[in-house]
């Protein structure tokens, strides 16, 4: 404070300022977090009753990185050897995704799957929240939590109807480039008859292209909505120049661009909390 004080005020010097005085709080904020997710982590250790088989093996440190910064976090390790299978019981009762809070983990997710590209994600995030989180940490993070998205979209409806009093539902599909190993045996536009692209979502329509029938029956039937979704949701993020998919890659994070525009994020990330929280029977699910 006193050498900003005594120099001449410049935009750069105003920038390093500011960078430093968000470094501070960071730094404050942490060892706010670090000390509450220990206690929660002891208070739940404590009270936990392994399951049938598993075995106490002790106390393990995780190095935990938090929306402010990371930090030890340690916490009791239980081994089954039938299953041959581990578990930190305190890991799913905070909802920690490997070794991200969960907060962290739904950001990283938010902008690996809205950048154009992992790097910008990085970038972005150490620009505007000094994350320090490398592009092949976000990649998998948006894998790991990608498969889980895809599954939440396809549960089946829940009793109790729906509030919406009309549905329309319209279908198109895109092509998203993939690796050559994803396209082998698949006939496509090319003039040696091979593909570029596999479609998203659906390979084959001819049983939906019912338009006559939609038709007689007064159902709307215009695409441009549904190309526009393809667009943004599907092109923008995969069809970017020089990109080729695997197709796990591009469905997990298809999944979540698809629940962030469908304004479900909230909803998404409750039940995966829930749903971890489950694997600890007498945890309390969230509201």
């Amino acid at each position: 404070m006193a050498r900003f004080s005594a120099q001449e005020p410049t935009g750069a010097a105003v920038q390093q300022l500011e960078v430093l005085v968000r470094t501070a709080i960071f730094k404050s904020a942490n060892a706010v977090v670090e000390f509450l997710l220990q206690q929660a982590a002891d208070c739940w250790d404590a009270t936990y009753q392994a399951q049938p088989g598993e075995h106490w093996k002790g106390r393990e440190t995780l190095q935990l990185q938090g929306m402010f910064g990371a930090f030890p976090l340690e916490r009791d390790y239980y081994y089954h050897p039938g299953k041959k299978q581990g578990h930190y019981p305190a890991d799913a009762a905070l909802g920690l995704e490997v070794a991200y809070t969960p907060a962290l983990a739904r950001l990283l997710c938010l902008e690996g799957a809205d950048e154009m590209g992992y790097e910008k994600a990085q970038q972005h995030l150490a620009e505007t929240g000094g994350i320090d989180v490398s592009a092949r940490q976000i990649q998998r993070v948006v894998q790991r939590v990608g498969g889980a998205a895809q599954a939440w979209q396809e549960r089946q409806a829940q009793p109790g109807g729906s509030s919406v009093p009309i549905l329309y539902i319209s279908a198109d599909a895109t092509g998203v480039p993939m690796r050559k190993e994803e396209l082998e045996g698949r006939a496509g536009k090319q003039p040696d008859g091979g593909a570029q692209t596999r479609m998203a979502y659906f390979v084959n329509n001819i049983t939906r292209m019912q338009y006559g029938t939609f038709r007689r029956q007064g159902f709307f039937i215009g695409s441009g909505v549904v190309e526009a979704g393809c667009k943004t949701v599907i092109g923008a993020r995969c069809k970017q120049s020089g990109m080729f998919w695997g197709e796990r890659g591009a469905e997990n994070i298809l999944a979540l661009r698809c629940i962030h525009s469908s304004r479900r994020l909230e909803e998404f990330w409750k039940a995966r909390l829930n749903t971890r929280a489950a694997c600890n029977d007498a945890l309390p699910l969230a509201a």
